[in-house]
């Protein structure tokens, strides 16, 4: 019997563009983008309307890009212009655009403990992309199982590219569209959000918590500002929606 010869380790191969790895990538990637086209349907006509106030208030064109680029918060850029305008203090527009970004501080909290935080990019630049749009289709691929940085960078790049786009557009059509709310483009904000709901609630816990916060704001609306009442209403519906699924489970 002939002795068996030693079979030589085979070194560790490297990834490639070919390999499942980097495909696997590239496909969430992709997967994100393609999950948040339908949104642009309500994207590019509410950045138009930011364009379009924007220069109504005065603002010229590289100043209003320059918010769309380095803010990249659509309701809270519309507040911006509309408070300069009225010509209110710097410190309190700060204040207001605080108060108004204030929920994503609970998206962050909840992407966090569905994105693992090794992989690219790092967390500072999703905080940066952060939206409620990206939000919304990331934590729906959380739920069936699906979550990953590729998908929500996808989404948050694709939000990104199509904002700057749509407020180019609103720039160079802003002497054609003088009043945005005539056309009743002052809309479009609210039935955003409203398409949001329609992605992510699946039952009715989802449903009771949505209607609990939405009258609360409501409720609140009429003794304070609208920020306020929002980040009031969001962080007690959502606290009862834990509650409830916590006695559930019990």
């Amino acid at each position: 019997m002939s002795p068996v010869e030693p079979v030589a380790a085979e070194s560790p191969r490297q990834a490639t563009p070919e390999s499942p790895t980097h495909a696997s990538w590239q496909t969430r990637f992709r997967a994100g983008s393609l999950a948040m086209l339908p949104l642009m349907v309500g994207v590019i006509p509410f950045g138009m309307v930011y364009g379009v106030s924007a220069l109504a208030a005065g603002w010229s064109p590289v100043q209003t890009m320059a918010m769309s680029l380095l803010l990249f918060a659509g309701a809270a850029q519309l507040a911006v212009v509309s408070l300069v305008a009225g010509g209110a203090a710097y410190v309190a527009v700060a204040l207001a655009v605080f108060v108004m970004n204030l929920r994503h501080l609970l998206y962050g909290m909840s992407l966090a403990r569905e994105l693992p935080g090794d992989e690219p990019p790092p967390r500072l630049v999703q905080a940066f992309t952060l939206t409620d749009e990206s939000y919304a289709v990331t934590i729906r691929e959380s739920r069936q199982g699906r979550a990953s940085t590729a998908f929500f960078w996808g989404a948050s790049l694709t939000l990104y590219v199509s904002w700057q786009v749509a407020s180019a557009l609103g720039i160079m059509l802003g002497d054609r569209i003088p009043d945005p709310t005539a056309l009743g483009l002052d809309l479009i904000f609210p039935l955003t959000f409203l398409s949001l709901l329609l992605a992510v609630a699946r039952n009715r816990r989802d449903w009771a918590v949505a209607t609990l916060s939405g009258a609360i704001v409501v409720g609140l609306r009429q003794v304070t500002d609208g920020g306020t009442a929002l980040i009031a209403g969001t962080i007690v519906a959502a606290c009862i929606g834990a509650l409830i699924g916590e006695s559930r489970r019990g």
